[in-house]
């Protein structure tokens, strides 16, 4: 008989660098909100077992969150797991930091060997997704359960969780805690058992997930009941997560960040780039106009209740970049706001009348706008309803590389010609609103020359001189699972998501998902020391130091 009445849980966002030259900042969004069904049912005493998960804390936050794997990490995790002895460990990890991941379920494994290691993230939505129409799955070999099974993987990860995460932590949680109670300790082997023998129930799960497990030798694979379920179905992660981020972008009158909030509001993204797997990830969330506008205004309010100053949106494309939506929300806001400074004595109030936050639109749904005097109004109204700040993936200044990049289903690719300057006009119009820019480059995509990355550069410093972007993000294009890019220089499945990364030398310290594992085969070595050797010429134009601008935002 299990003789307590909870069981430790860890949950741990996998790092995904040994060593920077920049601070990594912000908060771990993806986990953030994948625990809100555990959390909810834990607050709301719905949860369906008299055992219950008691999550471990880190330095008071429910989430271990080293965002460089190095020693000291790597002594503090250990540290942890020793005195926690955790029954779960649930890891989020994306493809750069899936090595990482793997290296710590090992170290889980070895101090605790009965204790469930579960992976979800964004490798596992890469690598494994499920067709409810036609039936049918497709599991790539970079999937960690496949790589477990065929053994290139150590056996370290029990579950596998794609696709929608909160539902599914709950109910591993709750089959964790009714086994406690029943054989009073936790075996890994009879819980897979126990799994195997609860397909029906997985099945009747909201939300769109595939289970994956190795069980008698296969990879055995279990959907859920892919019935929609939406971001706002469970309220603001910050219920459950202390907001204690401080975005340098949004300053308060003394000069001192405001404590921010990551606010997500749709699923998957409009584009389909060829190095980006975010527009096949997911099925879009359907929300009606009205719906979405509402519920993201009711999210603003209820983060700023719990404390937020301020929030970065943290979707692709803030309203999938729909301008009317975009102008009914901010108009909405800048009334709210309004009445709120009609109480400036209340805290609530005082916070809400001054919040400020941060979105990310794309260049191209301003330049396509035929009405430029249009797209100034929605800018304006954004600007008056508290954004200041516009996050950009402008990714190179070349029309030949921007027409690979494949930014858009359609296949018109004049969207390109003359580029730069489709870009001038759209920050001049950001601009105008009064709204600062960040944006990203990203060098390695094909048709990449040392001509086009000094080109880029030489266009970027001109954008910062006439102030038009505030801050640029350099990144160095990397492969992920899924997109076309992989697809097309490594169609027979060989990159390696297992071993940790390779730093030859320094030239890819200031790039978090960079390193010779994954690197873009089009960067040469005096591409990336080209690369290197420009940027301090950003740095001295940035509004914020070059650490800034690496951190970037989204």
């Amino acid at each position: 008989m299990y003789r307590k009445t909870k069981f430790p849980v860890v949950f741990v966002n996998a790092p995904s660098i040994s060593s920077s030259k920049v601070e990594l900042p912000g908060d771990p969004v993806s986990i953030l909100y994948a625990s809100r069904a555990l959390f909810s049912a834990l607050r709301d005493k719905s949860f369906n077992s008299a055992i219950l998960p008691e999550v471990v804390m880190h330095r008071g936050r429910p989430v271990y969150d080293p965002r460089i794997w190095d020693r000291q990490s790597k002594q503090e995790f250990s540290e942890m797991i020793a005195r926690a002895m955790p029954q779960v460990a649930f890891f989020c990890a994306y493809s750069p930091s899936h090595p990482y991941a793997l290296e710590m379920a090992e170290k889980v494994k070895e101090i605790s060997p009965n204790t469930l290691v579960v992976f979800g993230g964004k490798h596992q939505d890469e690598t494994l997704s499920y067709d409810p129409f036609l039936k049918r799955y497709n599991l790539s070999n970079y999937n960690t359960m496949k790589l477990i099974k065929e053994g290139k993987a150590p056996p370290v990860v029990d579950i596998v969780v794609a696709g929608e995460g909160e539902q599914p932590i709950r109910f591993i949680a709750e089959e964790v805690g009714n086994l406690l109670g029943l054989e009073g300790r936790l075996n890994v082997k009879d819980f897979l058992r126990r799994l195997n023998s609860r397909k029906e129930a997985i099945g009747n799960l909201e939300g769109r997930s595939v289970f994956a497990s190795v069980f008698n030798g296969e990879v055995d694979l279990t959907p859920t009941s892919y019935k929609p379920n939406s971001l706002f179905d469970l309220g603001s992660p910050y219920n459950f997560f202390p907001i204690t981020t401080k975005n340098p972008i949004f300053l308060k009158p003394d000069g001192t960040p405001k404590v921010t909030t990551n606010i997500v509001t749709l699923r998957g993204c409009k584009n389909s780039c060829i190095y980006c797997s975010e527009s096949v990830l997911l099925n879009r969330d359907r929300l009606s106009r009205d719906t979405h506008v509402k519920k993201t205004l009711d999210r603003v309010v209820e983060d700023v209740a719990l404390g937020s100053e301020s929030a970065f949106f943290d979707d692709s494309v803030f309203f999938r970049g729909n301008l009317n939506s975009i102008q009914e929300f901010a108009r909405n806001l800048t009334s709210m706001k309004e009445i709120a400074r009609q109480n400036p004595s209340d805290a609530l109030s005082h916070r809400l009348a001054n919040f400020e936050y941060a979105v990310q639109l794309c260049v191209e749904d301003v330049v396509q706008e035929q009405n430029s005097g249009r797209v100034l109004e929605v800018l304006r109204d954004l600007k008056d309803s508290g954004c200041t700040y516009v996050y950009t993936g402008i990714e190179s200044l070349d029309d030949e590389v921007m027409r690979n990049v494949q930014k858009f289903k359609k296949n018109d690719t004049t969207i390109y010609s003359g580029w730069f300057q489709k870009v001038d006009a759209a920050l001049g119009l950001f601009k105008q609103a009064g709204l600062r820019v960040g944006a990203s480059l990203l060098f390695g995509i094909p048709g990449e020359t040392p001509e086009t990355i000094r080109n880029t550069f030489a266009l970027a410093r001109r954008l910062l001189s006439e102030n038009k972007l505030y801050l640029v993000s350099p990144n160095l294009c990397s492969y992920h699972p899924g997109t076309k890019l992989t697809q097309l220089h490594y169609p027979d499945g060989t990159l390696d998501y297992v071993s940790l990364p390779v730093y030859k030398d320094n030239l890819l310290l200031f790039f978090e998902e960079a390193s010779e594992n994954h690197l873009s085969k089009i960067l040469t070595r005096p591409m990336i020391e080209q690369i290197n050797s420009e940027l301090p010429s950003l740095a001295n134009l940035n509004s914020h130091t070059i650490q800034d601008s690496l951190n970037g935002q989204g």
